[in-house]
């Protein structure tokens, strides 16, 4: 379990140091570089991770270079927006880095997995993120007229900049998911596409037929199969399924109950004076209150208090 733990945090080194060196690559301010620099010093391990990424990076120096678009939004990890309010979960240094340079507009794809147990997030260059489930593999090209992501298995949610000169296309097999501003899950189940429109313009059609895209009013489900697009219904277990795996790394107590209260259910309320400091270190379910209330007091040695319209948890 220890050196599970060395990896997960091996990991987010490796994602911050992706994202550091995205933003020392674009002109910044002087405080930006002292802020940099704060990182730089604050762990021998974060020198490290970003001096191996620079190495990496000059495997790459006979590429051509990238065509630069208008910059929408910095992606230095203070800035990261973690999916329902958590930690920012881990991604590779090496998956970071080609996400974040774009190519010219022949295709080139940069393969991203999430093998699991945790939910991860990705950032891409334009601002856009991607949280991946578990078990879940993409082919993801960001180009100068087009954004692109092919699903290869699993299931993503996809909250999308707002660019209508440059669409945002999510494709499978067997159908195709046309957006630009919006929120989104595209799960696959074999030949069987299942889109979730959450919020924005969202357009789904069989791919390779001549039907006309179907527009997905906010919280609508289809499935993709065939020649078909069916409405379909999505428990709200499914649509809250990115807090299902969340990964915390020594997170306090208080943060991940703050996190879990505004999913709904009964609220976890913590009784006793300083238990919110306690750190925890683990991915959670955050779906069912009233389990997670009983994981944290098993792993923190608390009681819980199962109240009917609230868990409280005590010393």
């Amino acid at each position: 379990m220890a050196a599970w733990f060395r990896g997960l945090r091996a990991r987010r080194i490796e994602h911050e140091a992706a994202l550091w060196r995205a933003e020392m690559l674009e002109p910044h301010a002087p405080e930006l570089r002292a802020e940099f620099e704060a990182w730089l010093g604050a762990d021998p391990a974060h020198a490290k991770a970003y001096d191996a990424l620079e190495r990496f990076a000059t495997l790459s120096q006979r590429l051509p270079a990238p065509e630069r678009r208008p910059r929408r939004q910095a992606v230095g990890p203070r800035r990261l927006a973690p999916a329902f309010g958590a930690i920012a979960l881990v991604a590779t240094a090496a998956t970071g880095l080609l996400l974040l340079v774009t190519g010219r507009e022949a295709a080139t794809y940069a393969a991203v997995a999430n093998p699991g147990p945790a939910i991860r997030l990705y950032r891409l260059s334009d601002g856009s993120t991607i949280t991946l489930d578990a078990d879940t593999n993409l082919d993801v090209a960001i180009k100068p007229a087009s954004r692109e992501v092919r699903i290869r298995s699993g299931r993503a949610r996809f909250k999308v900049t707002d660019e209508p000169d440059r669409p945002f296309t999510v494709s499978s097999d067997g159908g195709r998911v046309t957006a630009n501003g919006s929120e989104f899950d595209v799960a696959l189940n074999g030949d069987r596409m299942t889109v979730v429109a959450l919020q924005g313009d969202v357009h789904v059609s069989p791919d390779g037929s001549d039907r006309p895209a179907v527009p997905l009013a906010n919280g609508a489900a289809v499935q993709v199969e065939g020649a078909s697009v069916d409405m379909t219904s999505v428990s709200r277990e499914d649509r809250l399924w990115p807090a299902g795996r969340l990964s915390f790394d020594n997170t306090p107590l208080e943060k991940i109950v703050a996190t879990a209260n505004r999913l709904g259910g009964p609220p976890i309320r913590l009784g006793s004076d300083g238990i919110g400091t306690l750190k925890v270190t683990a991915v959670l379910d955050l779906r069912d209150t009233r389990a997670l209330a009983r994981k944290l007091a098993a792993a923190l040695e608390l009681k819980v208090d199962d109240r009917g319209g609230e868990v409280v948890l005590t010393r």
